[in-house]
Parts: structure tokens; sequence; C-alpha cells
């Protein structure tokens, strides 16, 4: 597989993405499978996995074996 972008040779690796919720609050997912470009760094994320991203961030509520807690700093004047 060739990257879309750039034309780099593709890796399959495992990699952790933080995606959002519609109220903007974020969610961490580790492991996930996908297609990473040597050359650009572009990621490629299978339609299944996306699928089941997508329906864990509409869920009301969302189960998580961890938390994560990190700082939050302003970069405004």
């Amino acid at each position: 597989m060739k990257c879309f972008e750039c034309g780099g040779e593709m890796i399959n690796k495992n990699d952790g993405i933080v995606f959002y919720k519609k109220d903007k609050s974020p969610v961490y997912f580790e492991d996930i499978p996908l297609n990473e470009c040597v050359q650009c760094g572009e990621k490629y994320i299978d339609g299944h996995v996306t699928e089941k991203i997508s329906n864990i961030l509409k869920a009301d509520k969302i189960e998580s074996e961890r938390h994560l807690v990190i700082p939050i700093i302003s970069m405004a004047a």
C-alpha cells in the first residue's frame, strides 16, 4: 500500500490517538491497528475500525479501562 499524500511506503502498526466527542471532550484510544507512512507520518485507519470508534464516541457514557489526567496550558496572550 502506498501513501495517498506522498506516495511513501506504509507500515502496519498499533498506535494511540485522541478523538473528540461532540461535546469536545477528548477520548484516548490505544492500540488502534493502522497503517502509517514512513515518509510523511500520515495515518490510515480501516473503515471497520473507524466505525467502531465512531460508535463509541456517539455513546452517552463511555466505559473505560483507565483514565488519563493531563495538564492544560493556555497559550493565549
